[in-house]
């Protein structure tokens, strides 16, 4: 390995590329992976998906994909590779290295000991402005899932709102309406709200609003199908939190949206009576301040 990363520094382009995919070879083939990862084949792979011959990048961010779903997905999350990673997907690269990517990125974030390498400014950062920057449909369910599994635990939430978390749930659901990335967005505004009362505020913008009131009419657009309890129980949990978080949230939050929101969750059986009874209270809290808006 040390041999093939002496080729990698000082060779020309053509060497540098059969080296990073005879490296990218060795982590695709079972037999050899562990040791190659060992010795250091992710540095040469973190190279390789940068190098400007196509095939070979993907090849590399290939084999970080597959080591991504082993036990070396602590190893990727603690070194340069997530960073990498976003950084070759903010341009428009081909479709399978890009899914390639978002994967990598989903393993490591999923798993809770790996996960806590990315749950800082920097990268979430840098995810958000790939958001921003590079957002395809089918990309918008593994950014949902990222975001998501980040905001558990995630060491100083306001960083996340800082960062914009706001604006990129807004994003997410405007780009995808699937129930992976509707749900995955309520549950991250659930959770930040929980773990983090300052962020009630923040949360309870007319954005917030209208991803909430996507995730209802996402539950009830199957005829004869039961609605997900646990998605409205979401919704109703969000809104609850809301309503106890004082007048001004209250009042921020008294837009046509929230009307449509309480007469969805009127009938879900999941929503408790106590969160039925509060909701309630919510509405006639508002009453004055919501008819005054519609007005």
């Amino acid at each position: 390995m040390q041999a093939l990363f002496n080729i990698f520094e000082i060779g020309d382009s053509e060497s540098q590329v059969i080296c990073a995919r005879s490296v990218a070879n060795m982590v695709l083939c079972d037999q050899v992976r562990s040791r190659s990862i060992e010795y250091g084949a992710l540095t040469i792979l973190d190279k390789g998906v940068r190098l400007d011959d196509k095939d070979g990048s993907k090849q590399c961010v290939k084999a970080i994909f597959v080591a991504s779903s082993t036990q070396f997905r602590m190893k990727i999350s603690n070194s340069s590779l997530p960073l990498t990673l976003l950084d070759i997907a903010m341009p428009k690269i081909n479709v399978e290295r890009y899914e390639y990517v978002m994967r990598t990125l989903c393993n490591t974030a999923y798993d809770i000991e790996s996960r806590v390498f990315l749950q800082n400014e920097t990268f979430i950062l840098k995810l958000i402005e790939l958001m921003r920057t590079n957002l395809t449909d089918v990309a918008a369910e593994y950014f949902a899932v990222v975001l998501c599994v980040l905001t558990y635990g995630y060491p100083n939430p306001q960083e996340l709102i800082s960062a914009g978390i706001v604006e990129a749930l807004a994003i997410l659901t405007e780009t995808s309406n699937t129930k992976v990335v509707i749900r995955a967005a309520v549950n991250t505004i659930r959770a930040l709200c929980e773990m983090h009362e300052p962020a009630i505020p923040a949360m309870a913008t007319p954005e917030i609003m209208a991803v909430l009131k996507k995730a209802c009419i996402a539950e009830e657009e199957e005829p004869g199908k039961p609605t997900d309890g646990s998605a409205m129980y979401n919704i109703a949990s969000v809104l609850y939190l809301f309503s106890q978080d004082g007048e001004k949230t209250r009042s921020r939050t008294a837009i046509p949206d929230l009307l449509d929101l309480l007469l969805s969750l009127r009938n879900c059986p999941s929503v408790s009576s106590v969160h039925a009874i509060l909701l309630s209270y919510f509405v006639c809290s508002l009453s004055s301040a919501f008819y005054s808006v519609s007005a």
